[in-house]
């Protein structure tokens, strides 16, 4: 998801969103600890989505 559609979502799917990510980041982390996945680059990728996340909730709720 590119950043200028994160800005457009309301309150309720940024939520969802963000628990969507934060499960999937957990499935992610337990697959490369259990050596199942070597995508290791994917968990990276899933903070920084959580993190954009995060920042436009907290602006949206400072507006």
């Amino acid at each position: 998801m590119k950043p200028s559609e994160i800005h457009n979502l309301s309150a309720a799917d940024l939520s969802k969103e963000l628990s969507k990510s934060q499960a999937e980041l957990l499935k992610a982390k337990l697959k490369t600890i259990s050596k199942e996945s070597k995508e290791t680059h994917k968990l990276k990728s899933l903070r920084k989505h959580i993190a954009r996340l995060k920042t436009v909730k907290a602006l949206s709720k400072a507006a």
